[in-house]
């Protein structure tokens, strides 16, 4: 299965050239890009976005520029970085970038907290075909990072089911083990929903009664974890 990338942009060129420079990934199945024009609101944008389910997120940072292509004639009332930041809060270490001409403007935003997720249109994106194999291209860049982040969800939840099948064999956790087992269980919580994640704090286990009901927990999350991947 592809991995799904999205790209919100305001104006349909901007979007049609993105997708020229993944043509190659595309036409091989390796990705599917899907453009997005920004939504009035930050929060139904946010809502568009999560029902795509994607694997990584890439939005223009001036959203509100031109409004020739958009829908109706409305004030977008955010920039990118404030809509990368805002999903960043719910899937805490999600594959996010902003593509904009305007990256310094974008990289001195207040909102962005990383200046490594912004990268410039004229450089990255429109000269991706005059690389000659020299540095990683930001379609590949965009690749590699879907590819890190699913490897770390992957490694969690085969560290997390391991614990799990221990404890459920009987076998008595050390306090190094139960302090991993609720460190991987909190990562897993925060990629997949971070606003509605338990504290690690008011997850320390004092009984094995404790220790159990956040066992049957972490099965639940496993769960859901796989079905959002």
């Amino acid at each position: 299965m592809p991995y799904k990338i999205i790209f919100v942009d305001e104006q349909i060129e901007e979007q049609n050239e993105f997708k020229a420079a993944f043509a190659d990934l595309i036409r091989t199945d390796v990705v599917k890009v899907i453009t997005l024009l920004p939504a009035e609101d930050l929060d139904e944008m946010i809502d568009n976005i999560c029902q795509e389910n994607p694997d990584a997120l890439v939005s223009d940072w001036n959203l509100n520029e031109i409004k020739s292509d958009l829908p109706r004639c409305y004030n977008v009332s955010y920039y990118g970085s404030d809509l990368i930041e805002a999903f960043l809060r719910i899937r805490e270490g999600f594959p996010c970038f902003i593509a904009s001409s305007y990256d310094s403007d974008a990289s001195e935003a207040t909102s962005i907290k990383d200046v490594n997720l912004v990268y410039s249109k004229d450089v990255n994106i429109d000269n991706h075909l005059d690389n000659q194999g020299k540095h990683l291209t930001f379609p590949q860049k965009i690749l590699l990072q879907i590819q890190k982040y699913k490897t770390r969800i992957t490694e969690a939840e085969e560290s997390l089911e391991q614990l799990c099948d221990r404890k459920r064999q009987g076998n008595k956790l050390s306090l190094k083990e139960e302090d991993e087992l609720i460190r991987l269980d909190s990562f897993l919580e925060r990629a997949l929903d971070a606003t509605a994640a338990i504290p690690e704090e008011f997850k320390k286990s004092s009984n094995s009664e404790q220790l159990n009901n956040l066992i049957n927990s972490v099965n639940e999350l496993l769960e859901k974890v796989k079905n959002a991947n």
